[in-house]
């Protein structure tokens, strides 16, 4: 039997269920055939709001995702029974079968491919010449020169390209090391989001988003982007922080994640929500600094990096997309990459100590969005915001049903679009 604040929840969602669930599909729609009959060439896109294409196909391995969605619906109540340890170890395992049985809905070629592309990171791995020369003028050639960075390098701090040549020099260069980095680290994310959820709200909470967090859509773009490696360096970076006897060390790792990626940058409102207190924080500061200042001693100065970077930006296709479009395409992307089930939890409106890290990343949502600086692609930009609005949906009731509609709305969001990444 249901207590009364379980049944004042489950009367709240129902009433709400229909539209917020509904805006993963009227949102890409109307903002699809707003691009449709708007036919501006600035928005470059093949698939609006999607970066990609869309492609409705059946082949042999289309049945890939389909099996891997029904073993996960059968064993999620299993999951979340196990202990502590076993249970973040079988949510990785979960999220990182989700991601990759998405992907391979093109087959294993896809596993590789969409690290082969000119713009992207392995492209300038050879140019990297040492590590103090490549720092002291990595900046000027973000913009400027003869022989710019590709897009991928231009629009990131330096840190991964290090790491990829690091690779290449121990012998593993190439897409395959690559793809396993991005993959098998960035799925580690999941356990990240629930460490942190468990210091800041309990256990079962924990555990009852858990499947959400593993499962949502957003994994077709787990596998294999970069920013899926960025949104889990940050979330354990925040995880260290919020359980409060690793601040220091949380902060390298934030510091970490911010040479990998700008776009974590919103996600100090989330750091300041899960510390709350002056000396954490001021710990935390600590190692953030201390990593900006390792780079800046060698060359790299964090904010002329990121002023470069948005001069790139705004002279490439950042620049050309019209504003007003994309400040509704990018919220469209995102309640795709949600899903139904964490479309409707935000709708229901967290309340207590969830709302410390739901709220503060929905205003990130919001700051990044309002300030243009990604305009499209956020189904991968934004990756790193996806796991902690989805801990909203641990307060869902009839989670099952709930769970069955989010893996169901991944196969078919993967069987009609091709995405980039």
């Amino acid at each position: 039997m249901l207590r009364p604040a379980e049944t004042a929840l489950l009367t709240t969602v129902r009433r709400t269920v229909g539209w917020p669930a509904a805006t993963v599909v009227v949102l890409p729609l109307v903002v699809g055939l707003w691009a449709l009959f708007w036919d501006n060439p600035k928005l470059d896109l093949y698939a609006p709001p999607f970066a990609g294409h869309y492609g409705p196909r059946v082949g042999a391995w289309t049945v890939v995702p389909v099996i891997a969605g029904v073993l996960l619906y059968r064993r999620a109540p299993w999951l979340v029974t196990l202990p502590w340890g076993r249970f973040l170890v079988a949510s990785t395992g979960a999220a990182v079968l989700w991601s990759v049985a998405l992907a391979l809905m093109d087959g294993p070629a896809a596993l590789r491919d969409p690290l082969l592309p000119s713009g992207e990171y392995l492209h300038d791995v050879p140019r990297v010449d040492g590590f103090g020369s490549f720092l002291d003028g990595f900046t000027r050639t973000i913009a400027h020169g003869p022989h710019p960075w590709t897009t991928q390098v231009a629009g990131h701090p330096p840190l991964l390209l290090l790491v990829l040549a690091g690779l290449r020099a121990v012998g593993l260069g190439g897409p395959g090391p690559a793809a396993v980095l991005f993959v098998g680290v960035g799925c580690t994310a999941v356990a990240a989001v629930l460490v942190t959820v468990r210091s800041v709200v309990d256990e079962p909470t924990a555990r009852a988003c858990a499947p959400f967090v593993a499962l949502a859509p957003a994994a077709l773009w787990v596998a294999v982007s970069a920013d899926a490696l960025f949104m889990a360096v940050m979330a354990w970076g925040i995880a260290l922080v919020a359980v409060r006897r690793g601040a220091l060390a949380g902060g390298v790792v934030i510091g970490v994640a911010l040479m990998l990626s700008y776009s974590v940058i919103p996600l100090g409102l989330l750091v300041l929500a899960v510390t709350r207190r002056v000396r954490p924080l001021f710990w935390a500061s600590v190692g953030v600094l201390g990593v900006l200042g390792f780079f800046w001693y060698f060359g790299f100065y964090y904010p002329d990096g990121l002023d470069q970077t948005l001069v790139r930006v705004r002279a490439g296709d950042g620049g050309r997309r019209p504003y007003d479009y994309f400040l509704f395409a990018n919220l469209a992307v995102l309640a795709v990459a949600l899903g139904p089930a964490g479309m409707t939890a935000l709708v229901a409106r967290p309340r207590g100590a969830l709302a410390w890290l739901v709220v503060p990343v929905a205003v990130a949502v919001g700051v990044s969005d309002l300030s243009g600086a990604s305009r499209g692609e956020v189904e991968r930009i934004w990756l790193p915001f996806v796991p902690w609005l989805l801990v909203a949906t641990a307060r869902l009731p009839q989670p099952r049903q709930w769970l069955g509609l989010q893996l169901v709305a991944g196969v078919v969001l993967d069987a009609v679009l091709r995405a980039k990444w």
